[in-house]
């Protein structure tokens, strides 16, 4: 039997990572409680939730291929075929 093995459950170093989970930045955004967002901020800034959507292409090049993509969620714009 190694001798590395004992009868202590294996419990890493939760405490460390806790102390520094409640140390990081936080959201702030509007909730529609009207309660400040306490998730923890990415780099923007923001969380993952309100972290704020994609932008449109500004460059001619994005332009051309946005248009020029196929888009397989029209939302409703199709006709129906009866």
């Amino acid at each position: 039997m190694p001798s590395d093995l004992n009868d202590e459950p294996y419990a890493p170093d939760w405490r460390a990572a806790l102390a520094l989970a409640c140390e990081a930045a936080r959201c702030g955004a509007s909730t529609r409680s009207g309660c400040p967002c306490q998730g923890p901020a990415m780099p923007n800034g923001r969380c993952r939730m309100h972290g704020g959507g994609s932008r449109d292409p500004i460059a001619a090049e994005g332009l051309a291929r946005s248009k020029t993509s196929t888009r397989t969620h029209a939302g409703g714009l199709q006709k129906a075929s009866l």
